[in-house]
Parts: structure tokens; sequence; C-alpha cells
């Protein structure tokens, strides 16, 4: 899944849709937070993710995410954040 700034997921690949039980054409365009099973989770890894002062680094982390069915679910995730030739984060 690739998402924006605002945290608008904008790309998503057949692996995220067999996971999270959504199409592709039900997820562009929306919050990352409908992936997320506990708000403060959403804002916690926000935080972190989207803060344009972290290290483009891949970090791995465990979280717990709810399915297109309300089945929630723990997964590995590594995310890191794309950063343009002048390694500023990318949109």
């Amino acid at each position: 899944m690739y998402a924006d700034a605002n945290r608008t997921i904008t790309k998503v690949n057949p692996a995220f849709c067999d996971a999270f039980g959504y199409n592709e054409s039900e997820v562009i365009g929306q919050s990352v937070r409908i992936i997320y099973s506990d708000s403060a989770d959403f804002e916690e890894q926000g935080e972190i993710r989207f803060n344009p002062h972290t290290p483009a680094d891949p970090a791995s982390y465990a979280m717990n995410y709810r399915r297109a069915d309300g089945s929630v679910f723990e997964s590995e995730t590594v995310a890191t954040q794309v950063r343009d030739v002048l390694d500023e984060p990318g949109d």
C-alpha cells in the first residue's frame, strides 16, 4: 500500500486486497484509518511514519489491522517513506 502525506491510500497491490478483503476501488482515496483496528494505533503510527523528520529507513513492527468484514488480525509491517532525489518525502 502507498499513502500520500495526508494518509490517503493512493495505491494497493493484490496482496493487500487479499489480506484486507477490499478491492482496489474500495480503498483508493480512503484514509488509511480504515485498516487500523484501534484509532490510537492509527494516531501513533501517523506521528511516526508520516513525520517528515523520521529517517527513511525501513522499520518492521507488529500491528493489529481490521479487514473489510470487521475481523481483526495481527501482521508484521515494514514501512518506510518514499523520498525524492533531494531526500524529501514524496507524495
